[in-house]
Order: C-alpha cells, then sequence, then structure tokens
C-alpha cells in the first residue's frame, strides 16, 4: 500500500516535442513549454536561441505564491526568451543576450548577466519575493522590482531600474546606473537602501531611502526629494 501512495504523489517528468510537464499529485507540478530540457531534480535549461516559459503543470498563476511551482531551477543562457512564473525557492539565470520576464516568490535567486534585458519595456517588471537574491551585471537591463529583505547587486556597466520594499537594499558599482524607488511610505514601514561604491557610478533614490556614496562623493537631496550622489558643493540635482 505505501508503495502504491509512494508512486501516486511522485510523478514522472514528463517531456515531448512541445516542452516538458511534471504534475505532482497533492503539490504543484511545473511545465517548461518550448525548447525545454528538464530532469527530475526540478531544473530546466532552454536550448540556445529558443524560447521557453516555465510555469505551473495546470497553467494557473493566481498572482501569488499559492499554485505556483517552488524550488525549481530555470536557466536560459544563450539568446533565449524566457518568461518564469514560480514560488518560493527558484533560481532562475538569464545570461548571453536573453530575454527574461515574469515572476518568483520568496527566496528567490535571480541572474541577469552578459547584456541580458531583465524586465522593461513590453516585457513589465520582473517581481522578485522577500528575502530574494537579484544580480545584474555585464552591461545588463533590469527592471526588478524586489520584496523586503531582498539584496540585490548591479554592477559591469548595467542599467538597473528598481523598486525596493522595505529593508531590501542595491549596491551599485562600476560604471552601473542604478535607479532606485523605496516602497516604504516613510512614516511606519523600515526604508530601503542603495550603496553607491564608485565615482563612475550614477546613483538615485526616491522616497524612504539611506543613500550611501563613496569615491569622495556626498549624499545629496535635491529639491525635488530625489537623493543623488553629488561631488562636494557640486551641481547635478
Amino acid at each position: 500500500m505505501r508503495s502504491m501512495l509512494l508512486a501516486l504523489l511522485i510523478s514522472p517528468l514528463l517531456c515531448s516535442a512541445a516542452g516538458c510537464y511534471k504534475p505532482v499529485i497533492g503539490v504543484t507540478g511545473f511545465a517548461c513549454t518550448g525548447a525545454c530540457n528538464c530532469d527530475d531534480a526540478g531544473s530546466c535549461s532552454c536550448q540556445s536561441g529558443q524560447s521557453c516559459s516555465l510555469g505551473p503543470a495546470d497553467g494557473g498563476s493566481g498572482g501569488t505564491d499559492a499554485g505556483l511551482p517552488s524550488d525549481v531551477t530555470f536557466n536560459c543562457g544563450a539568446q533565449n526568451q524566457c518568461s518564469l512564473a514560480c514560488g518560493s525557492g527558484c533560481s532562475a539565470t538569464c545570461g548571453a543576450q536573453t530575454t527574461c520576464s515574469g515572476s518568483c516568490g520568496a527566496n528567490c535567486s535571480y541572474s541577469c548577466t552578459g547584456q541580458s534585458s531583465c524586465g522593461g519595456g513590453d516585457a513589465g517588471v520582473v517581481s522578485v519575493g522577500a528575502g530574494s537574491t537579484v544580480t545584474c551585471d555585464g552591461t545588463s537591463s533590469c527592471a526588478i522590482s524586489a520584496g523586503a529583505g531582498s539584496t540585490v547587486t548591479c554592477g559591469g556597466g548595467s542599467d538597473c531600474t528598481l523598486t525596493l520594499a522595505p529593508g531590501a537594499s542595491c549596491d551599485c558599482s562600476g560604471t552601473t546606473t542604478c535607479d532606485v524607488t523605496c516602497s516604504a511610505d516613510g512614516e511606519t514601514d523600515a526604508g530601503c537602501a542603495l550603496v553607491c561604491q564608485d565615482p563612475a557610478s550614477t546613483c538615485r533614490c526616491a522616497g524612504n531611502c539611506a543613500l550611501s556614496c563613496g569615491g569622495g562623493r556626498t549624499a545629496t537631496r535635491c529639491p525635488d526629494g530625489v537623493w543623488k550622489c553629488l561631488a562636494p558643493h557640486g551641481s547635478g540635482c
């Protein structure tokens, strides 16, 4: 009887030319449609130059972690078009001139490198949940909304447009542009933090923001209420 129950609960990974599908009775399975290669451990890769979408096995979303697959790895590493709809504990890699969109829940690991584009324009904003880790590097373009307590690292000449929830932070280095909006209301919520390490970095932060500036620059609040890193007694507001 126990072996029969296990067989029902743990369903095999089913793949075809249309993609991969893992139904799991009792919990949410996942489906990767398009040119996907997946394994039973919950790791999927998109074939070079192809389009792939990863989401719940039943095709639903619901807009929250409920009903979404969790603890899935999605790799889009070579000129892909990829869309992600994932719950908590997921990992997504977008590299080598890949375009990514979608969202993942709490404790997500999200990487956008190698002249890739993650969010922005028609793709909308990529959303990651609380406690997530995001990397935007290698002259990539990232439009990210990060949940409370998340950490975002922007470098390598990338362009980051971020909305950060209370307690989230961004580290901006190199010839990178970081445009941050803190979603905290400044009265009842903790703010977010932006660290602008290098003189070559361009940083601005709106809302209840703690801005730290390196390279001899000073955190200055401009007349429009936006914080910027400016040279002492310099202009730039």
